[in-house]
């Protein structure tokens, strides 16, 4: 079926639509994106998205073009948009397809808060909503800069240790916008150093580097009790071990990292309340 659905990209031709407001049909690959067009009140005009772009639960009533890793072509051209939203990586190659097809698209890959406001005003544009999303951006803005106000008047900079999966373990470096969280939170990431964005780690460097606080990502945290040598890593015996933050919460570039960044904070914040006890 996906073998199909590509041929198809050789063979449809897009319809050109005007630029109308009230006549723009978006089709959206990036769950992240799809939280920001809702957050900017967009979500009228999307009339495709992917299985991924479940959140908010209004989601769920946009028709579905496929997953984020194969979205069907097929259904993306028979819903001729006027502009579709992608996200880089694996998404990249798509993206180059649907632009020979004529389609207008904007790639969407935020490495940071930044860079997400810099979506933000992209995808306002686009809608005409510049102001909305102007305004959707302050908002972060303002509540990312309060918590770093905050943290910086921590007495003590806990060691972090970000899991965002098991098997094999990995974690997150300097190049990813998780690293700039942790630092607005008042933490400092233990792997912060390592080349890639999302890296595998040996687990005695975890037990080397010694974390004071380790967030799990990825479900029950029961495994890390477990693990040999882990039960003596301080966040372990301390009792700094956390899997209560929603992985999507955190992990995807959109409106729900304010909230995100917020728990982090309140998690060191712990930590230095108790230090200080």
């Amino acid at each position: 079926m996906r073998f199909f659905c590509i041929c198809l990209l050789f063979f449809a031709v897009p319809v050109s639509r005007g630029d109308a407001a009230d006549s723009l049909r978006i089709i959206c690959l990036a769950p992240d994106a799809n939280e920001i067009i809702f957050d900017i009140g967009a979500d009228r005009y999307l009339v495709g998205i992917t299985d991924e772009c479940d959140y908010p639960p209004a989601s769920r009533e946009i028709p579905k073009v496929g997953s984020f890793s194969f979205p069907c072509v097929e259904s993306i051209v028979v819903k001729d948009p006027d502009v579709i939203i992608t996200s880089g990586l694996e998404q990249s190659r798509l993206n180059g397809d649907l632009k020979k097809l004529g389609f207008k698209t904007l790639e969407v890959f935020p490495s940071g808060l930044e860079g997400m406001f810099d979506a933000y005003r992209k995808i306002g544009e686009i809608c005409g909503m510049e102001d909305k999303a102007e305004k959707c951006v302050r908002r972060i803005r303002e509540s990312a800069r309060e918590i770093k106000l905050k943290s910086s008047k921590f007495n003590y900079t806990p060691k972090i240790y970000l899991e965002i999966w098991d098997t094999p373990l990995m974690t997150v470096s300097g190049e990813s916008f998780l690293n700039e969280i942790i630092e607005i939170a008042g933490g400092v990431n233990i792997t912060g150093q390592y080349p890639r964005a999302y890296c595998r780690i040996n687990p005695e460097v975890v037990i080397k580097q010694d974390p004071d606080i380790i967030i799990i990502l990825h479900g029950n945290s029961n495994a890390v009790f477990s693990r040999a040598g882990w039960q003596n890593i301080s966040a372990v015996k301390n009792g700094y071990v956390f899997d209560d933050i929603d992985q999507d919460t955190l992990v995807r570039v959109g409106p729900r990292l304010a909230d995100a960044l917020e728990q982090v904070y309140l998690k060191v914040k712990r930590y230095n309340d108790e230090k200080l006890r």
